[in-house]
């Protein structure tokens, strides 16, 4: 009996029992592979889902829009026109009772002019910025004053031996009566006068004017 010990076959089949196949070995990595990039994905579009969702459905509200400083304005005044500054932010309009007065622009400082009415005038004034944000009002009273008229006198002698004389006439309503700086009849609604006046002998020249609630005079 010959025994011929064959090592070539045994060590190939050594090799094909103890070592993983190759094609289950490319199927596992395919598999792990296919895994992963279906992790990657999903996590991306997850990223992507939390970045854009939440500044889409709870929008951060912008910064309120500080108010308008006003310089102090004279009140009441004669002058039916009067100029308003003050200071703003930079990139807001001014609004004076609703209505534009200043364009949007960069300035921090803002002036205009505002024509009144008789009467007291209540101006609302804010900024507003390019998206249509308004600042609180702040809110300040501007007395236009038309001075009075002049009051008519009726005639009287211009001579007389009578130390006392009447004097009478038309005026403003809510006007007093000053005869030479002095006052002889008070402020009322009415648009009658009447005094006394005592003369002085010889020539007295009298200068006859009305005054209004605020100091105005004819």
């Amino acid at each position: 009996m010959i025994n011929i010990f064959n090592n070539k076959q045994l060590k190939t089949r050594h090799s094909c029992e103890t070592c993983p196949r190759s094609s289950s070995l490319g199927n596992g990595n395919r598999e792990a592979f296919s895994l992963k990039f279906v992790l990657k994905i999903f996590l991306f579009f997850l990223l992507v889902f939390f970045a854009f969702i939440p500044s889409t459905a709870n929008p951060l509200p912008p910064p309120p829009v500080p108010p308008p400083t006003v310089n102090p304005v004279t009140s009441p005044t004669t002058s039916q026109t009067i100029t308003l500054s003050g200071t703003k932010q930079a990139g807001t309009a001014i609004y004076i009772n609703g209505i534009q007065y200043v364009p949007l622009n960069g300035y921090t400082t803002w002036q205009t002019t505002y024509t009144l009415q008789p009467g007291t005038n209540t101006l609302s004034i804010t900024a507003k910025d390019p998206f249509g944000n308004q600042s609180p009002a702040v809110t300040i009273q501007v007395i236009f004053v038309i001075p009075p008229s002049p009051p008519t006198v009726n005639s009287v002698p211009s001579t007389t031996t009578s130390q006392t004389i009447t004097l009478s006439g038309t005026k403003q309503a809510n006007t007093a009566i000053y005869i030479n700086g002095i006052q002889y009849v008070p402020l009322n609604s009415y648009t009658t006068w009447q005094t006394t006046y005592t003369l002085q002998q010889g020539t007295n020249t009298l200068s006859i004017t009305a005054k209004d609630l605020y100091g105005y005079q004819s």
